[in-house]
């Protein structure tokens, strides 16, 4: 992927593969000279073909990005915009966009609860999965689907619509997590400890665990395998301020107001006495990783390019392994589409959506697993009412960072009708 050309998305003409990833590690600057000829050979020989009359398009626009930085005669006659047409814009646009069907709306809902429910009824047991069937759907995953839904419509009802309907979906969504929890064929990832364990659920290590209601899978058999972690690294995926203030101290109190905080004096000062995902979402600046074979010290630069600089000051952490093939673009652990610490979050958010209010026992069984898998203090009443906080935003912080990097922000910013609020 040109997406990220300097550490293996794009090899050089010249170079066998073995080669390429000894240079990375030992002259990354002749690297990217060889690269950027390579694409400057490569957009010649496309500008030829078309000559001729060959059709040309982008699938996005990564190699025409890195071909006009490099040089190569790829850009129109404005000097803006790239003279050949991406994928996206010139076909699937028109094609699927435009008129809501195709790639894209592979996956149909009915709309009809009934079909979940039988979906429910009849799938089988995670438990009655035979090993090479790992991966299929089960009655956990539709179950988990179902209060992933119904706790949607119950907010979107609640928030958008005067409320038509709500209790009966948050009901929905209870019910169906309390089936999963009390099936006893989930659990939450805890083999590494308060420091690992959340982090290490993401890459290789919970691959397979009882936290996986229903994942992503990848074969290094098959050849099947991803870039998650390369990707991440990019400056294209920079957390944002916002994102890491949410994370309380390890008294459970906010920021704001928390004795523990020790401010932004230093480049670090504002990572300690933090809820311990922080530090397993982010990398702290001055953290040594070890990167392609070579130890890198983190400190990140604010600023443009595909590594190691960032647009917000913060360098994520989350879903990037400490596995070579990973970080050379054949990455094989799972990418969780379902897990059981949603469905614990999705609980806990519908049963205060319902009541308007939670117990301490509710939140121990909830919300509180989640603090102890990383030795963080637990979410009180007493701590709520004793800090003037609220409890439904104490409830959405916990969603929002223990969910980050992993595709709801966005939804349930518009479900909660905060996303005129909170997005710029």
């Amino acid at each position: 992927s040109l997406h990220i050309p300097w550490t293996g998305g794009y090899y050089p003409a010249g170079l066998s593969y073995e080669e390429s990833n000894i240079l990375i590690r030992e002259n990354p600057e002749l690297f990217k000279e060889k690269v950027q000829d390579s694409l400057r050979r490569h957009a010649s020989s496309i500008n030829k073909h078309t000559e001729k009359g060959t059709y040309f398009f982008d699938y996005g626009n990564a190699f025409l990005l890195e071909s006009s930085r490099a040089g190569a005669a790829v850009m129109a006659e404005n000097n803006i915009d790239f003279k050949y047409p991406s994928y996206v814009q010139d076909i699937l646009g028109p094609m699927c966009f435009d008129y809501g069907f195709g790639p894209f709306r592979w996956v149909c809902a009915s709309g009809n609860a009934e079909d979940l429910d039988w979906a429910i009824n009849n799938l089988t047991l995670e438990s009655e999965l035979l090993a090479n069937e790992k991966g299929r759907v089960t009655k956990g995953a539709a179950l988990a689907l179902k209060s992933r839904v119904a706790l949607f419509e119950g907010t979107w009802s609640k928030y958008h619509l005067g409320g038509t309907g709500a209790p009966e979906y948050f009901s929905e969504s209870i019910e169906a997590a309390e089936a999963l929890i009390s099936s006893d064929e989930y659990g939450l990832f805890t083999d590494m400890g308060t420091t690992e364990s959340y982090r290490n659920l993401f890459i290789e290590s919970g691959v397979n665990s009882k936290e996986n209601i229903l994942g992503r899978r990848y074969n290094a058999n098959l050849n099947v395998s991803h870039n998650t972690t390369r990707w991440v690294l990019t400056s294209f995926n920079s957390p944002t301020k916002n994102l890491v203030d949410l994370y309380v101290c390890t008294d459970g109190i906010p920021i704001e107001i928390s004795p523990l905080f020790e401010g932004y004096d230093l480049m670090d000062s504002e990572f300690v006495n933090r809820d311990p995902r922080l530090s397993q979402t982010v990398f702290i600046p001055g953290t040594t990783f070890t990167n392609i074979g070579s130890d890198e010290t983190i400190i990140p630069l604010i600023g443009g390019g595909n590594n190691g600089p960032t647009k917000s000051g913060y360098r994520p952490y989350k879903f990037v392994s400490d596995n070579l093939d990973s970080q050379l673009g054949r990455s094989f652990y799972d990418f969780l589409e379902y897990r059981y610490g949603e469905v614990l979050l999705n609980l806990a958010e519908a049963l205060y959506e319902k009541n308007g209010n939670i117990s301490d026992a509710d939140l121990n069984r909830t919300i509180n697993l989640l603090r102890d898998r990383v030795g963080l203090a637990h979410l009180t009443n007493t701590l709520v009412a004793t800090n003037n906080l609220e409890m439904l935003k104490e409830i959405r912080r916990e969603r929002t960072v223990e969910l980050a990097y992993e595709g709801f922000r966005l939804n349930d910013l518009r479900r909660w009708k905060q996303a005129e609020n909170l997005l710029p």
